[in-house]
């Protein structure tokens, strides 16, 4: 599902491969992040034992904890590509994109609903009950 469509109007950042956006337990600055291009990374652990969690690509998001929680960031975010297009959204632009284009919030519940079902299903595996 591509949910950039409804932020045409947002700017753009570009940035390279290794460019961290923000690092796991790192206090929240109330923003979520849009793939426009390329492929973020989410990480969870210390250098030497880290794991890539969740591979965000083109039209996915990520950050979503942080803008509606308020809590620290749950793990680092990476460019895994050799460059991405990153479109952030702050608490005033989501109210303002979420009033204009209420399908927006929709396809945002739906993704993260998603997300939760696949984590789950993990947890489930992992305890062997699947």
């Amino acid at each position: 599902m591509d949910i950039t469509k409804y932020l045409h109007t947002l700017s753009t950042q570009s940035l390279s491969k290794g460019s961290f956006l923000f690092k796991e337990n790192e206090a929240s600055d109330g923003t979520m992040y849009f793939v426009i291009t390329g492929q973020v990374d989410m990480v969870v652990g210390k250098s030497d034992e880290a794991r890539v969690i969740n591979s965000i690509k083109a039209g996915g998001f990520f950050g979503e904890i942080a803008l509606i929680k308020n809590l620290p960031r749950t793990a680092t975010a990476i460019v895994s590509s050799p460059e991405a297009q990153i479109a952030r959204l702050d608490k005033n632009v989501f109210l303002q994109v979420s009033r204009s284009n209420p399908e927006f919030l929709f396809d945002l519940l739906k993704t993260v609903l998603d997300r939760l079902i696949i984590a789950e299903y993990k947890i489930k595996k992992l305890s062997g009950e699947v």
